[in-house]
């Protein structure tokens, strides 16, 4: 209602500011019709009456302001981190490349839309391929706050499992043209262990038709624990993605997939690292472009640590996805 009164008053502000055209103040005597104008001329620079039309013009621009800051749909480089007030996402793939599409398998904020992975194995094993399809769901509390999951993580591949359940809370502190939220995310285990990711989700805006993606989450990972002591400890893992991604004309985009991951498989062992490579386009479809279909691919560990052969472009990932937001 303060974005219809403010857009108002702001078209009829800019409509005969001095009184050309304007119909306010006209009166009639004696037949006589007389016009006053709304506003004196700018030879008064701080009379009320322009004071509190210029007040209405700024409110105005806030107004529209803050709804650009909160909008999700249209052209993928002109989205802003967090969903709009009472926006519903449907996470048929990744919201985004950056934060929800991490640098490896082994990160937090994966496992949206269908995805296949093949990774090389040692000497004397065969290969192995995963497959999977996983659903989440998200929605804006307010313009700065949005909450969601993965609330459907299934593997079907190489045998028929649940993955782990994922929950998020998604706090933004800067808007505008570069855009930071502090979020946490908790794994539930019905595949794996106990999870726990706090992170700081970025965006810059380079223009409107370039995006960067990127930020930093501190992962822990609680174990079950075991006969040894050593199984009881806490894993802490850390993730660092970097998504660089432009608008294809009105409604497709095409980007490149990097960032650093630093993780160990037991929490004695040195931390290894590796770096990925990949591609994601798409397309937003239907109305006010509120359908994203996209596709991807990455090869997770591209450059590794650790191991004999640093690069591994044997594993490698792809999948598709379609995701849709209800407003």
């Amino acid at each position: 209602m303060i974005r219809q009164v403010a857009a108002h008053d702001a078209r009829w502000a800019g409509r005969g500011l001095w009184g050309r055209g304007s119909r306010i103040g006209r009166v009639t005597s004696f037949g006589v019709s007389t016009h006053r104008p709304l506003c004196p001329s700018p030879s008064v620079p701080n009379h009320p009456c322009r004071i509190a039309l210029a007040g209405a013009a700024l409110v105005a621009a806030l107004a529209v302001t803050t709804r650009v800051h909160a909008e999700q749909s249209g052209p993928y480089a002109s989205r802003t981190l967090t969903l709009g007030r009472g926006t519903i996402r449907i996470d048929g793939g990744p919201p985004d490349f950056g934060y929800f599409h991490p640098a490896s398998p082994h990160a937090l904020n994966d496992g949206r839309g269908y995805w296949m992975n093949h990774e090389e194995q040692e000497e004397g094993l065969d290969d192995d391929w995963g497959v999977g399809l996983g659903l989440g769901v998200a929605g804006g509390i307010t313009d700065d706050i949005e909450v969601g999951g993965l609330v459907l993580p299934m593997v079907f591949g190489p045998d028929f499992d649940i993955g782990d359940l994922e929950a998020y809370g998604r706090f933004r502190f800067l808007d505008g043209g570069f855009e930071m939220a502090f979020q946490p995310t908790l794994q539930l285990p019905s595949q794996t262990v106990f999870g726990l990711g706090l992170g700081l989700p970025m965006l810059a805006h380079l223009g409107p038709n370039v995006r960067i993606d990127t930020g930093f989450e501190i992962e822990l990972f609680f174990p079950e624990g075991g006969d040894n002591d050593d199984d009881n400890d806490v894993s802490i893992n850390f993730d660092i993605p970097a998504a660089f991604t432009g608008n294809l004309g009105a409604s497709g985009f095409l980007g490149f997939r990097t960032g650093i991951y630093l993780w160990h498989n037991e929490p004695a062992e040195e931390y290894d690292g590796n770096i990925p490579i990949g591609i994601h386009g798409g397309a937003a479809i239907g109305r006010g472009g509120d359908v994203d279909l996209s596709a991807w691919f990455i090869w997770p560990e591209f450059f590794v640590t650790g191991r004999d052969d640093v690069v591994e472009p044997a594993s490698f990932e792809l999948g598709a996805g379609v995701s849709g937001r209800i407003r």
